[in-house]
């Protein structure tokens, strides 16, 4: 297997993982308030089944993102006889848990933005604490996501520092 594919399987494990998660929380609503409540309460599992199925539907195109170039190039034996690097291992563990934290902050976010709209007529708005919180998280996501090489060449360059290669 290549570096992409090991990405296409994190996002696929992602998207099944936000799949249970939507299914839970249908049952939890189902269970508390029974089939009788609000079409709102199904917004959340709603959001949270259709990230799902963006990140399964692009999943080879997200994979080809989180890896260098050469996705489909020949890696060499080492790497393809069953191992993958640890560079590679570290680009595809921190593209997906941005991606992790990106879609858990949108849906607080939403959510959060909900309990708003419940409470506009009574003047008594959730604690905006915990959207801030959300927010710093949602950044954090996007800036695993975007920097994933540059943080790993840190990482590599940093285990190494001060460290002479003998030859």
């Amino acid at each position: 297997m290549t570096k992409r594919d090991y990405a296409i399987l994190g996002c696929r494990i992602l998207a099944l993982y936000l799949f249970a998660q939507a299914a839970l929380t249908l049952g939890a609503i189902v269970a508390f308030h029974g089939f009788a409540g609000s079409a709102a309460w199904l917004l959340l599992p709603l959001l949270v089944t259709i990230l799902g199925l963006v990140i399964w539907t692009m999943a080879p195109f997200l994979g080809g993102k989180m890896v260098r170039p050469m996705g489909d190039v020949d890696l060499p034996p080492a790497v393809s006889s069953g191992g993958i690097s640890r560079e590679g291992a570290m680009e595809v563990a921190l593209v997906v848990l941005g991606v992790y934290l990106m879609a858990m902050a949108l849906i607080e976010i939403s959510a959060y933005a909900y309990e708003v709209s419940l409470t506009v007529g009574l003047q008594q708005y959730p604690p905006p604490v915990a959207l801030i919180g959300h927010l710093v998280q949602l950044v954090i996501g996007i800036c695993l996501v975007v920097g994933t090489r540059s943080l790993v060449s840190f990482v590599s360059r940093s285990r190494t520092a001060g460290i002479k290669k003998s030859e």
